[in-house]
């Protein structure tokens, strides 16, 4: 390492790196470089998101609001009970009230 120069402020030293580096500035970030364009690349094979899925639900259908109902709680909740072991239903305090 060398001292080329001194400074006696931060502008002067930007002034004098500007004038003797302007042709290879530009703005924005740094181009990568090759061990990050190469993590770049063993990451993407990986990556969950760029491979395309179906949705996992259908798109809800659109009903007339006449013929829309509240449906039915206790089997809906009763459903979803027996495909997901990890709940379990249990009543607290009032009869009305049911905690999953």
């Amino acid at each position: 390492r060398q001292v080329a120069d001194t400074f006696d402020s931060p502008a002067e030293a930007l002034m004098a790196f500007e004038k003797v580096h302007a042709a290879e500035m530009r703005p924005g970030p740094a181009p990568l470089t090759d061990t990050e364009r190469a993590a770049l690349e063993a990451r993407s094979v990986f990556d969950v998101t760029t491979a395309k899925s179906e949705p996992s639900r259908p798109e809800p259908e659109i009903v007339p609001v006449y013929l829309a109902d509240a449906g039915d709680h206790d089997s809906l909740l009763d459903t979803f009970l027996d495909a997901h072991g990890e709940f379990e239903k249990w009543r607290a305090w009032a009869d009305d009230t049911t905690h999953a």
